[in-house]
């Protein structure tokens, strides 16, 4: 199984406090009010935005069909001798299903010794999200060894539901600013051919580049990686056509590289 490493830009929110009091809600013992569960994330949030996570699969080589995704909760409670079960669900607003798009990786809880654990939830790169956007929102709820009395906080001006944590998943794939807005186009055409899906996914795994290099226009494009790239490719192309693999693009037709490839 592989799971997505550099392709699926703000696919895990490192949170470096986890630890520190002072930067998270005191914890306190149980008869104290304690043991109430909250999403860490959200505890930082300060966005209006309510939607957290937007993941698009779409930036990512076909060969990847998992995405793992770390969720940190918390308890204000003390730690406990024993694994303690976490109650979480998907809100009937979810679109997304249980065992089709995700799953959870193990039992939620907070395991013994701790008051931060991790909320595992491994997204599947399904058939239907090349055309469809899917939503999932995840809600903690009271049980046995947790309540949810403490629902929000606020952040400036904004108010945090703590109890609640939202993600888009899709597999839409945008057409790069490199064939559309580039001052430079005409040359990415000479130089790499007309625009495919297939292309510019083989093209990633090919050269083992980050997707930002086709999708993000603040960042330098050079002369010398169009050239690279399309001398490289071409060179890939005829050695594996060469041995037999003929790589073909979305409709059909032979993945080549440009007529100014050499």
């Amino acid at each position: 199984m592989k799971y997505i490493n550099n392709y699926i830009w703000l696919l895990l929110i490192v949170l470096f406090a986890q630890g520190c009091k002072e930067d998270t809600l005191s914890t306190y013992p149980e008869e104290e009010g304690g043991d109430n569960i909250y999403f860490v994330e959200k505890f930082f949030r300060n966005s209006q935005d309510p939607m957290v996570r937007m993941i698009s699969l779409g930036q990512t080589p076909t060969s990847v069909k998992d995405s793992l995704i770390n969720i940190l909760i918390r308890t204000t409670g003390e730690p406990s001798t024993e694994d303690r079960p976490v109650t979480v669900y998907a809100a009937d607003t979810s679109s997304m299903k249980e065992g089709v798009h995700y799953d959870f990786v193990g039992s939620p809880k907070i395991r013994a010794g701790r008051v931060t654990d991790t909320l595992q939830v491994l997204l599947h790169r399904t058939e239907d999200l090349l055309t469809t956007r899917v939503y999932l929102n995840l809600q903690l709820k009271g049980n046995e060894n947790f309540q949810t009395n403490i629902a929000t906080k606020k952040n400036g001006s904004n108010v945090q539901d703590l109890l609640s944590l939202q993600l888009y998943l899709d597999d839409l794939f945008p057409v790069p600013y490199l064939w559309t807005t580039f001052s430079g186009k005409s040359l990415v055409e000479g130089y790499w051919g007309p625009y495919s899906r297939k292309k510019v996914e083989l093209m990633l795994e090919v050269m083992k580049v980050d997707a930002s290099v086709f999708y993000d226009s603040k960042k330098p494009f050079s002369l010398g990686t169009l050239l690279n790239f399309a001398s490289y490719m071409k060179y890939w192309l005829t050695k594996e056509e060469n041995e037999g693999r003929i790589y073909y693009d979305d409709k059909g037709n032979k993945i080549t590289m440009g007529p100014f490839a050499n």
